[in-house]
């Protein structure tokens, strides 16, 4: 969402007449757009901004904006610290950019919630060519007790599917050919009498569009029509992602997530039932507060029994402001240990699963040249990354037969028909 954002950013500034350059000391203004999920990010975005300060002292005119969650959520902070960095931006309020740049004004803090503010109209600049965000909600309605994204980013709210439509048809006409529609809780979309099925069932009509995907969903909202759309369509990728978070009922329940290990694991065994050659990847969040070592060992056993494909893990990271941040904490060491137990037994699992696909056929759609001058980069339906070699072009999608894993990566070479 954060990628997306800054490209509705750069849109915003190119229709003002302003063009992008490579490196900050080119720059008039730079944009730093930040995450509050994690702790880590804030601090990796404080020392951004700090390294920025040497610009500043070179050149005074530079306009220095913080925008993202982070600038809503620390703002004060940011103000009294860095004083040099000249505006500080929510994610509610990016069409008051092209004002700021206004000479008159040197410096003010912009983050007032507006959860009315969808950017109808609006239509984000794309750098990725062969893949394009789109967003079709914002905000979050589900109050995990861990998380600070709807105390930032405000209530849930769905875009006019005809505004989703056009935008997507736009981005078809420059040559996109894979929609990866984007929300907190994609699937939960709602407008009117279309939902997050009938969504799918409109972008799959597009026809230079060869590929849909979306991200986050939430394992509540995962209904037998969202599977049946998928089931039926050539074009909507056989890839879900499901956080998980934790595999303990206690947890989940102190975690607000809405549904049980038991319910995960069912809804799992009805989309593999539904689904061939399907994608389960997830999150995972250990250390969260009260966890107890038989938490912890039912997330392991859950992995275990699920093999997802892939999963992003993370240690618990205590956000102010949430309900979870009033249940106390665990030690840093025993968090550190619990998820280091985690990423080992996950990052097994991708790899078995990945080694499968030696000496098969998988589609790709090349994204990008790799690092080797003679390979090239994709992905396959299912959303694993393939390495691979052979006379093609960005934006084709070509069979490679997958000879070898490196690390966990699939390499192989095109197959010709």
């Amino acid at each position: 969402m954060n990628v997306y954002d800054s490209q509705l950013i750069a849109k915003f500034l190119i229709k003002n007449g302003f063009s992008s350059v490579n490196t900050p000391e080119d720059a008039d203004i730079i944009f730093i757009n930040t995450c509050s999920v994690r702790e880590h990010a804030e601090t990796r975005a404080f020392g951004r901004i700090a390294s920025l300060n040497r610009l500043k002292i070179d050149n005074p005119n530079l306009k220095l904006f913080v925008v993202g969650c982070m600038a809503k959520r620390m703002e004060e902070k940011i103000w009294t610290k860095f004083p040099f960095v000249n505006f500080i931006v929510g994610p509610d309020n990016y069409r008051k950019i092209p004002d700021l740049l206004n000479d008159s004004i040197t410096r003010g803090i912009f983050t007032t919630e507006n959860n009315s503010e969808k950017y109808t109209g609006c239509i984000a600049s794309n750098d990725r060519k062969v893949s394009s965000f789109i967003a079709v909600t914002r905000g979050c309605n589900n109050f995990c007790s861990y998380c600070i994204v709807p105390y930032l980013r405000g209530r849930e709210r769905s875009r006019n599917h005809k505004d989703i439509m056009r935008e997507i048809t736009l981005k078809a006409f420059e040559g996109v050919k894979e929609i990866i529609l984007l929300g907190q809780n994609v699937n939960s979309y709602n407008y009117g009498v279309v939902n997050f099925a009938g969504l799918l069932k409109m972008v799959q009509t597009v026809p230079q569009i060869e590929r849909a995907r979306f991200i986050t969903s939430h394992p509540k909202d995962v209904t037998d029509e969202l599977l049946d759309i998928i089931s039926s369509s050539d074009k909507i990728c056989n890839h879900l992602h499901l956080p998980l978070q934790s595999g303990s009922n206690r947890i989940l329940s102190l975690m607000n997530r809405q549904y049980t290990r038991e319910y995960y694991i069912k809804l799992v065994e009805k989309i593999r039932g539904k689904l061939q050659s399907v994608a389960i990847t997830t999150d995972i969040l250990v250390g969260f507060p009260t966890e107890k070592e038989e938490d912890f060992k039912a997330t392991l056993d859950i992995i275990r029994r699920i093999r997802f494909d892939f999963a992003y893990m993370f240690r618990y990271s205590k956000r102010e402001g949430t309900r979870a941040a009033e249940l106390g904490d665990i030690p840093e060491k025993i968090k550190g240990e619990r998820l280091k137990e985690v990423i080992a037994l996950q990052n097994k699992i991708t790899k078995d699963k990945n080694s499968e696909l030696v000496g098969k056929s998988v589609q790709v759609l090349v994204e990008a040249k790799s690092r080797r001058a003679d390979e090239f980069y994709g992905k396959t339906k299912e959303n694993k990354a393939v390495v691979l070699s052979g006379n093609v072009q960005i934006g084709d999608i070509v069979n490679v037969k997958v000879s070898e894993i490196r690390g966990w990566t699939p390499y192989g070479k095109v197959v010709y028909e």
